[in-house]
């Protein structure tokens, strides 16, 4: 195993990339700061002389835009945006049922996840998405 160094000279920086980000992609600002903190000891204090492992992780959420977005798109017919969302939209479908209390779009929505989310049309060949 080779050892690899890296020198990032200007944690402040980063860590205020890193704040902006987190409150880019849907966090308030406390809790962005509050993660951080959480991350301090770990990721940006200087003198750390050896890193055994380094562990990256991808969360993805659902945020109420996409929600939006999404039930938007299966009301238009909107094929390039739910093509845009196609792997999330057996959970955003879901959500938005449990959430729906006009029958129409309640109807609407029990169509859509039949005719194209049960059959996979919008999930490419190569994913690993499963049918709930």
């Amino acid at each position: 195993m080779q050892e690899v160094f890296l020198r990032i000279p200007d944690f402040a920086a980063l860590q205020g990339e890193l704040e902006s980000s987190l409150i880019q992609n849907g966090l308030y600002p406390k809790e962005a700061q509050a993660m951080i903190a959480t991350w301090r000891d770990v990721w940006f204090e200087e003198g750390s002389a050896q890193s055994a492992r380094v562990f990256a992780g991808r969360m993805e959420l659902i945020t109420a835009a996409t929600e939006r977005t999404v039930a938007y798109a299966i009301h238009t017919n909107d094929s390039a945006t739910l093509e845009r969302y196609s792997r999330f939209l057996g959970p955003v479908t879901k959500r938005l049922l449990a959430k729906t209390t006009n029958t129409a779009d309640k109807a609407r929505l029990l169509e859509f996840r039949s005719r194209s989310v049960d059959s996979a049309l919008y999930l490419d060949s190569g994913s690993r998405c499963k049918r709930e």
